[in-house]
């Protein structure tokens, strides 16, 4: 089944999902895509398939022979749709070779170029679009086909090499409960994606610290002739409460990490009334400020018309997944370096709104947010690029490793050192690409005649080798063995780093990268810093050393590699 096909099945599907049942999941008819996808990934030949009475769906692609050590990557998808709008009798309407213009989705209802200018983009793609009388569904059914067509490539492809790779499809995501009951232990990945962007190269690793905050107002009605200092109008108060907030603070009025109070329910008479907010900021100082904000406005309420009028319910909902990725950059640097391989221009950007990855970061899987060439989701305007999804495929393929085992990552050179060794500096010099480990690709001489393999080399090899993780392992390590080599995370900050100690800024997000660090000090505060050495010259830095501290510190320290030397005399 090729992708097309596929996602057109899938969104055939009614998925809906609702915030008002207590069950999950929240509807029945999300098992049956469900139970569909588990029998589509047996007859594939995954392994390990299983629908647990929650209703998650999880499978294996094996490890290829000789991967089977390599990390276990996850990727994760969720079937349901939005109760915004209804996902029932899709019909979607398939344009080739879009041509920029406004598109006619129905005789009465048009998707204008001026409204939504990112069509802009498109142009040229073959684009999916509804019939303007439901929602699409690609959020997120685009992420499932393109998961799907991904494992059904490395299936019908041993000879392609990768380690394991799990799978897993969830309910309940649009209400907010899709990982409710998600089994991290049980589904066994170092770490994984949700493969739940929109936008073509997206790559998103931020998200909006939630609440939720209900108020429920118990007014007195008196009869609107006699209710001068009697009646307490429910309605009013409501009304009143929307106008404490800040204005500026509205979902329209804002954009990127800029936090909001969104107004989403109000229902009442005069006797009762309730109004429903979902509050949101990426910083974590400023969300606790909005909760403080929002208690500090019902009080004040509550002294005007006493303490029995308004009932404040105010709930955490997740938190910003950033400080639970960012300790693992090299997730993040495998992600910008499978969309360069396939072409795509990455777009770091924080997500404004959640994402079932944030929970499950938390839940100790590290889970940045992929792009799925899907639009304008929840509504009628939405719209999805095949040309975008068959991107999205290549890009998961990469993430996977497949074509190797460890990708790009410092284990695979120590592994290499230990086994083969690694040539003398002047014998190969260093390209940024990947190669076959031929004898000409390992050691080579040229001349005029041409390249050819150099066999008698010296080697430099390690005895053993392994991982660190942590401050005080880590100078426990230099301090046996000398220097380790750690991921970390380069910003545009670093890279314009003249000296002094760095500190980890919000600049833009360029790459992962391998450092080694060689040692540590601290500064006339007692504030502790790492000595690192970086392989970009002597023009960068500190002669191309750094000082970077400890808190502030790019990931450092969150996984680092140490080897033996072989010492020969």
């Amino acid at each position: 089944m090729d992708l097309k096909e596929r996602f057109l099945k899938y969104v055939s599907y009614d998925t809906q999902s609702s915030e008002e049942s207590t069950t999950f999941p929240s509807t029945d008819k999300q098992k049956v895509l469900l139970e569909a996808l588990r029998d589509e990934m047996t007859a594939l030949g995954m392994t390990e398939v299983a629908m647990d009475r929650y209703g998650y769906v999880m499978g294996s692609i094996p490890a290829t022979p000789g991967c089977e050590n390599a990390p276990v990557i996850g990727f994760i998808a969720h079937v349901d749709t939005s109760p915004d709008m209804s996902g029932k009798e899709v019909k979607p309407r398939v344009i080739e070779e879009y041509d920029g213009g406004d598109i006619a989705l129905n005789g009465q209802l048009t998707m204008r170029v001026a409204d939504f200018p990112e069509l802009a983009f498109f142009k040229g793609h073959t684009l999916i679009h509804t019939d303007g009388t439901t929602l699409l569904g690609a959020d997120d059914k685009a992420g499932v086909a393109e998961i799907m067509t991904a494992a059904e490539y490395l299936m019908a492809h041993p000879e392609v090499k990768h380690g394991k790779i799990r799978i897993g499809f969830t309910p309940d995501e649009e209400v907010g409960r899709g990982v409710d009951f998600f089994d991290v232990k049980a589904f066994g990945a170092d770490f994984a994606y949700t493969v739940d962007g929109g936008m073509e190269g997206e790559l998103e690793y931020e998200n909006f610290n939630a609440a939720s905050a209900k108020v429920e107002i118990q007014g007195r009605n008196v009869h609107p002739g006699y209710a001068k200092n009697k009646m307490i109008n429910a309605i009013d108060v409501a009304c009143e409460l929307q106008g404490l907030l800040p204005a500026s603070q509205r979902p329209q009025f804002t954009e990127g990490y800029e936090g909001f109070y969104h107004c989403v329910g109000l229902n009442g008479t005069v006797e009762n009334a309730s109004v429903s907010y979902i509050i949101r900021d990426h910083d974590a100082e400023k969300f606790e400020q909005k909760k403080v904000f929002m208690w500090a406005a019902v009080d004040l309420l509550k002294k005007k018309y006493g303490d029995q009028v308004l009932t404040l319910t105010l709930k955490d909902q997740y938190y910003n997944m950033r400080k639970m990725v960012e300790p693992h950059p090299q997730v993040i640097d495998k992600a910008l370096k499978a969309m360069e391989m396939a072409g795509v221009k990455p777009l770091v950007r924080p997500i404004r709104g959640g994402t079932d990855g944030a929970r499950l970061s938390f839940m100790g899987l590290p889970c940045p947010n992929l792009f799925t060439g899907g639009m304008n989701f929840h509504g009628k305007f939405e719209y999805c690029s095949l040309t975008t999804m068959r991107k999205a495929v290549q890009v998961i393929l990469n993430c996977g490793n497949a074509g190797s085992c460890y990708g790009g990552h410092d284990s695979g050179v120590y592994e290499f050192a230990h086994k083969t060794g690694i040539p003398d500096q002047p014998c190969q010099p260093y390209e940024a690409k990947d190669n076959e480990c031929t004898p000409e690709n390992i050691c080579r001489d040229c001349d005029r005649n041409g390249c050819h393999a150099v066999k008698d080399y010296k080697a430099y090899k390690v005895t053993e080798y392994g991982r660190v993780r942590g401050i005080d392992k880590i100078k426990a390590e230099i301090f046996a063995r000398g220097p380790v080599s750690c991921t970390m995370t380069v910003r545009q900050s670093f890279v314009d780093y003249l000296g002094g100690i760095y500190y980890e800024d919000d600049s833009e997000v360029l790459a992962g990268h391998i450092v080694e660090i060689t040692g540590w000090d601290a500064d006339e505060d007692g504030r502790e810093y790492w000595i690192g050495r970086n392989s970009w010259g002597e023009y960068w830095g500190e002669y191309g050393w750094f000082r970077i501290d400890m808190e502030k510190n790019s990931g450092i320290g969150s996984d680092c590699g140490w080897g033996v030397p072989e010492i020969d005399f």
